[in-house]
């Protein structure tokens, strides 16, 4: 068997040494480090430091990058799950949304830098091309607020989307491992829907309270961002003149050790992962015509399983 890699920056190493610990064996972990030049590597329990390393070597191994964009050493033999180059465009979230735009993939109305902004409807929202965690969010309400955001690193400007609901849809290959709904702020005049602005935890959504044309949008736009996996932040419902849902973001390091059941589902799809030898295929998510067929079932999951010739993405 190839040897496993997990490979994570500073930013998701909390959620990975969870499921480092849960699937064990021969589970290399990688943690780009904040300290010195190089790496800290975690192997069956033994913990080292790989300093002036540049690049990890995942010759003849399939290594999952949890929203690392680091340059890794591979040979024909190597699958790579969520390649350096979608993890770094969906990173930056303004050419994520210009990716999404143009594939037709329903965002709220977003302007960037160098695009006439002189109709655009305020309150708008302002933020940086990297961010995270709810910080740098500037509402603007006049062209001046914009100008003062764009000089404050301000890349990227929407109009506001009044959504009643936000949920996150972690994305796999094709299906969805599980929905989350964010709670709402206890301010009511709060934009930002986030865990480090509101310490309500999120809750998971049962599958029979799923909505089909959310959970297709989510796929969609894992799709769109040529993404293996990804934690997908849908705003929804925000009435008359409104589209049905949005996508603010897609998260390639999405915090899973808040929720058990969501740290459980990783956990059994990177065994998945791990258990060919072969790039695992993907779900045509548009041959379901029903939503629960959209999601993972527990026997799929299984390291055995193998999706349906029929039912691969082609």
């Amino acid at each position: 068997m190839k040897q496993p890699i997990i490979l994570v920056n500073k930013h998701g190493r909390p959620s990975m040494k969870g499921v480092y610990k849960a699937i064990g064996g021969d589970l290399k972990l990688l943690i780009k480090s904040s300290r010195f030049n190089g790496y800290v590597e975690r192997q069956k329990g033994v913990r080292k430091k790989l300093v002036g390393v540049e690049q990890p070597d995942c010759s003849n191994a399939i290594c999952i990058r949890w929203g690392s964009r680091a340059s890794v050493k591979t040979n024909e033999h190597s699958i790579v799950y969520n390649k350096n180059e979608a993890v770094e465009k969906t990173n930056s979230k303004g050419e994520c949304r210009r990716i999404l735009r143009e594939a037709g993939v329903p965002i709220p109305d977003t302007y960037l830098l160098g695009e006439d902004m002189t109709n655009i409807k305020f309150p708008a929202i302002g933020r940086p091309e990297h961010h995270g965690r709810g910080a740098h969010f500037f509402v603007c309400n006049n062209h001046a607020d914009i100008e003062n955001a764009k000089r404050r690193g301000c890349t990227y400007f929407s109009t506001l989307y009044p959504k009643t609901k936000e949920y996150r849809l972690h994305c796999a290959k094709g299906k969805i491992l599980a929905i989350m709904e964010k709670p709402r702020p206890i301010n009511p005049t709060s934009h930002a829907w986030n865990r480090a602005l509101n310490d309500a935890p999120f809750s998971v959504v049962d599958r029979k309270d799923w909505d089909i044309d959310i959970c297709r949008l989510a796929l969609q736009a894992c799709e769109t961002m040529n993404l293996c996996f990804s934690a997908i932040d849908i705003m929804a419902f925000a009435g008359e003149g409104y589209p049905k849902a949005v996508v603010c973001e897609l998260n390639c390091a999405g915090t899973i050790n808040s929720s058990p059941y969501v740290h459980d589902k990783y956990v059994k799809f990177f065994k998945w992962l791990f258990a060919s030898d072969k790039r695992r295929p993907t779900w045509n998510y548009k041959t379901f015509k029903k939503v629960e067929s959209l999601a993972w079932k527990e026997e799929q999951l299984l390291p055995t399983f193998e999706i349906p010739e029929e039912n691969r993405l082609k």
